[in-house]
């Protein structure tokens, strides 16, 4: 494992995310500035997902083909630029075109940066992965403080300053990924060396095998409703607080921060207990435990409701490592498509839930809509335990 490199990932990782993550911290002072209805709201983050996900396949398939490390820096700064730009335009329409454009530098950093990761992790992919995607959960977790405390600051005019991190990560990147294109050929070649005789066997062979359409459907429809209530708890959380409970804007960012800062603990701990318990034990309870708790916390408040949406951040976000490897186990040959393809679904579908979400919170309010968000976990389940216990990558521990 490449340690040093790995943590440079990581770090633009975490910098991509803060951004995205700050998205669903704007989406109250966009509403009051653009006059917006709940689902308008929604529909921002519904182009913000949208706008990430359809093009993920693709960079995914230019990641394989060669190694273009360029659109890891690139990404960063187009993700800086665009989302802390979207409260100074005048028009909702700017502001549309505008966490478009930041979208697709998300889209352009992660199926790349999942690649690189891949590589560089020598003969421990699934910790490897893990300390990429705690990076980018780190990410999530800030956004919505980091901007928060900009507007509270400075105002909505003033978020464009939010952006600084951003362009520094990407000139480090940029300044560093020319010698480590080397590296990154050098990490291939070593977790080849260390891998099992069959995978270096496919590797050498020209023939790609056969894509297994079936467990990977099966996958990313799993993927796509995890992340239809991850996505849509994260951007409705902001609201709930402000419109229904009548808090202030940073007490919804505090609490978005202890979802996500709990997520990533709960990657880290995610992939051992997939090793230990099996891959479709790991999925099906944690969506079996998180569904109950969801609909317990529009109840709650002060302590018990920040224990209660810990610990559904920990079980949701903590499988969202464990499948990037599977689809990669998958698609052993096609790691950039891999990563694309379940981020790429992740984030559509993802959209889709809070645009969904925001129509029924407009006709009935946000408490009805919470419990609705409730039962979207459970969904999952009846994949979960369709997909083949003997799949590459998902099969139980011995």
């Amino acid at each position: 494992m490449n340690f040093k490199l790995l943590t440079l990932l990581a770090v633009g990782h975490m910098t991509t995310d803060i951004y995205q993550g700050a998205v669903p911290a704007l989406l109250p002072f966009l509403k009051d500035a653009y006059r917006l209805t709940y689902a308008q709201t929604g529909t921002i983050v519904l182009v913000m997902q949208v706008a990430s996900s359809i093009v993920q396949p693709l960079f995914g398939y230019l990641a394989d083909r060669t190694q273009r490390t360029w659109l890891m820096p690139a990404g960063v700064g187009i993700a800086a630029l665009g989302i802390t730009t979207m409260g100074v335009v005048p028009s909702y329409a700017g502001c549309l075109l505008l966490v478009t454009m930041g979208s697709l530098g998300v889209a352009a950093f992660h199926p790349q940066a999942y690649k690189s990761t891949h590589l560089v992790s020598g003969d421990r992919p699934a910790t490897g992965m893990a300390i990429f995607a705690v990076g980018g959960n780190a990410g999530h977790a800030i956004g919505p403080v980091f901007i928060t405390s900009i507007i509270l600051a400075f105002g909505l005019q003033s978020a464009y300053l939010g952006m600084l991190p951003g362009l520094l990560v990407a000139a480090a990147l940029l300044w560093a990924l020319p010698p480590n294109r080397r590296l990154l050929l050098h990490g291939s070649a070593a977790s080849a060396g260390t891998r099992s005789q069959q995978t270096a066997d496919a590797a050498s062979t020209p023939a790609r095998p056969p894509i297994p359409w079936g467990p990977l459907t099966l996958l990313l429809t799993i993927v796509a409703v995890r992340s239809w209530g991850q996505v849509a708890l994260t951007s409705y959380i902001p609201l709930f607080y402000r419109d229904y409970l009548g808090e202030p804007p940073f007490v919804g960012s505090i609490v978005l921060l202890v979802y996500l800062g709990a997520g990533a603990a709960g990657t880290l701990v995610g992939g051992p207990v997939a090793d230990r318990v099996g891959a479709r034990a790991t999925l099906a309870v944690t969506m079996l435990i998180s569904t109950p708790l969801m609909f317990a916390f529009p109840y709650l408040r002060g302590l018990s409701a920040m224990l209660v949406i810990a610990v559904t951040g920990f079980l949701i976000i903590s499988t969202f490592a464990l499948t990037i490897v599977i689809a990669q186990a998958l698609l052993p040959t096609r790691g950039g498509v891999a990563a694309g393809l379940v981020f790429g679904f992740a984030v559509g579908a993802g959209g889709v839930g809070v645009t969904m979400l925001g129509s029924v919170a407009d006709a009935w309010g946000l408490f009805v809509a919470m419990h609705v968000l409730a039962a979207v976990p459970v969904l999952a389940v009846p994949f979960v335990w369709a997909l083949p216990a003997d799949a590459p990558g998902a099969r139980p521990a011995p």
